[in-house]
């Protein structure tokens, strides 16, 4: 056999095994694109940092803080509640230093329920800007108010706010204790607010102590009652956190589902 004859079969055996490897490759590609080019596990992971980026980090990983306004929008003050209503809004877009100085302009100025209400306020700006001690502060000052002049929901809501801060600190079973006494205050009173706040954030205590079953039932109470008032807010933070102790359980297919729905 020549030199060039065995040269030639040389270059087709090495084109056919190149041309097998691409082959390969592409119906591998194929396959994949077929079957699904993510699996569960990983959709669920991609869809949880896209909720993330949709809800406050503060209420998402400690707990939902709730913002007591009792009378301030009808305030017949009419100072007192242009600073509250300045301070809110600023609230609303993250201005939070701007918030806090008008609630605190408004709060030296009012009274009773009204008081109460401008001073929890402004520990949930200071809350959401990681001054914990801070806020815990102007809770504590809050709730001792509230409790002089018996404004029971006032104090429910305060109760849960302070959980919020010692989940933020790491303190789980001090978090339980005020979060449980919130919600026995709350279903007294029927208030459903702060009812739906507390069980979503006993849910995440349970959650942080790896009792997913426990902090699921908690999830669904909660859910349930955001639902019932239409919370948006509530509806898509509660699908959210079942939808992550559903990926710990790692129950990747019945995560993406609460996913799906947090986002929709």
């Amino acid at each position: 056999m020549g030199t060039g004859i065995i040269v030639l079969i040389a270059v087709i055996i090495v084109a056919i095994i190149i041309y097998s490897k691409y082959a390969s490759r592409k119906q591998t590609k194929a396959i994949e694109e077929e079957v699904g080019k993510i699996t569960p596990k990983e959709q669920a992971e991609e869809l949880k940092e896209q909720i993330k980026k949709q809800i406050k980090e503060v209420e998402e990983e400690h707990g939902l803080l709730q913002n007591y306004i009792d009378g301030l929008p009808k305030a017949k003050d009419l100072e007192i509640k242009g600073y509250f209503q300045a301070g809110y809004s600023a609230m609303k877009i993250c201005e939070l230093v701007e918030a806090a100085d008008n609630f605190s302009t408004a709060s030296s100025q009012a009274q009773g329920n009204q008081k109460v209400a401008l001073i929890n306020l402004i520990g949930n700006c200071l809350c959401h800007q990681g001054k914990l001690d801070e806020a815990l502060g102007y809770y504590n000052e809050s709730l001792e108010l509230a409790r002089e002049i018996k404004d029971e929901d006032a104090e429910a809501m305060i109760l849960g706010n302070i959980g919020v801060i010692y989940k933020a600190k790491g303190e789980l079973d001090k978090a339980l204790k005020y979060y449980l006494d919130s919600l026995e205050m709350a279903s007294e009173m029927e208030n459903e607010e702060a009812m739906a706040a507390d069980f979503g954030n006993i849910g995440i205590v349970y959650q942080s102590k790896g009792e997913l079953d426990k902090a699921l039932e908690y999830y669904k109470e909660a859910l349930k009652l955001h639902k019932e008032m239409n919370s948006k807010e509530g509806i898509a933070i509660n699908l959210y956190n079942m939808g992550v102790a559903y990926q710990n359980k790692r129950e990747f297919e019945e995560a993406l589902k609460y996913y799906k729905e947090a986002l929709a």
